[in-house]
């Protein structure tokens, strides 16, 4: 849902070789990569989930597009009130180990960082909210922003583009071993 020339908020704290092949289209056996009817009813719950938690809060503003132009990147995130940036997510119970998805993190704090630095807005905190797929458990988890990590994965998104423009492959950069082990 990207638009080119900018680079996806979500892409930047993984692997830049995985997007920069993902990007160009190289063929990927899909459906041995997923189980789409699973997936489009995860979707479609996340959404309906978004929406109960716009309707119950008083959020100052909802799915913001937030763009930099300074490092090309793009992306939305769910909620601001006041200081906060809401991250809301929905997880498998069996998933859920008690606490936080650092990569949940790093897409807030990236967002953060660009709504402090490009739109002068005032955060200083970021609120991921897991919702138990079971509608049993609500976790809530609020976290300081942290401006050197965010502006660490903000410059990845020039190098992926400089990648993309000049067809040259580039390192794992953000690559974990399992992303590796899994890499299609």
């Amino acid at each position: 849902s990207y638009e080119r020339p900018y680079i996806s908020v979500s892409e930047l704290y993984v692997c830049l070789r995985q997007n920069y092949y993902v990007r160009k289209r190289y063929q990927v056996d899909i459906k041995s990569q997923f189980r789409f009817a699973y997936l489009f009813l995860i979707q479609k719950i996340g959404n309906v989930l978004h929406e109960i938690f716009q309707d119950l809060y008083n959020f100052d503003e909802v799915e913001k597009s937030v763009v930099s132009e300074k490092f090309k990147v793009k992306g939305r995130l769910d909620a601001i009130k006041g200081k906060v940036i809401y991250e809301i997510k929905s997880i498998d119970p069996s998933k859920f180990k008690g606490v936080y998805i650092k990569e949940h993190l790093f897409q807030g704090i990236i967002y953060a960082y660009i709504l402090i630095t490009e739109y002068d807005y005032d955060i200083d905190n970021v609120t991921i909210i897991y919702v138990l797929r079971d509608l049993k458990t609500i976790r809530a988890f609020d976290i300081e922003i942290d401006m050197k990590l965010a502006e660490s994965f903000l410059a990845r998104g020039p190098i992926l583009l400089s990648a993309l423009e000049n067809s040259i492959v580039p390192e794992t950069i953000g690559a974990t071993k399992d992303q590796c082990r899994w890499c299609p």
